[in-house]
């Protein structure tokens, strides 16, 4: 009897570890995935055609006014600067792609505000972020 239940608490040891650390990356990948939409997306869009920078930064305003909870978790978390260094360099893009990438940026951050899956979205990752 005793064998069984060592076997069953070495078992669920690894296992335990192994869900810390999926859950740990669910958490870094949602706080680089949200700089990258936001924050990270500002300066890029800024160089877009003046309709394009005013419709991303409108969504852009938006976006952080009306999730403020999951803006603040994202900054304060331990994974934000990492979300901040690693950010894909956009220097040598025509303009044509950068209004293009900046419409879908725009489209992304309106799905989330505007749409019930963008909003069960933004309240899942409020959910893991604090776990």
């Amino acid at each position: 009897m005793k064998f069984i239940y060592i076997v069953v608490f070495l078992s669920v040891v690894p296992f335990g570890a192994f869900a810390d650390d999926v859950h740990e990356r669910a958490k870094a990948k949602i706080v680089s995935r949200v700089y990258q939409v936001s924050f990270g997306a500002e300066e890029y869009c800024q160089k877009a055609s003046p309709q394009n920078k005013k419709s991303f930064d409108d969504a852009l305003k938006n976006f952080l006014t009306k999730n403020g909870q999951l803006v603040r978790m994202i900054q304060s978390s331990p994974y934000y600067e990492n979300a901040k260094t690693t950010m894909e360099s956009n220097k040598n893009k025509s303009v044509n792609v950068i209004d293009n990438d900046c419409q879908g940026l725009t489209w992304m951050l309106n799905s989330l505000i505007n749409t019930t899956e963008g909003q069960k979205t933004i309240e899942e990752s409020e959910k893991i972020l604090r776990n």
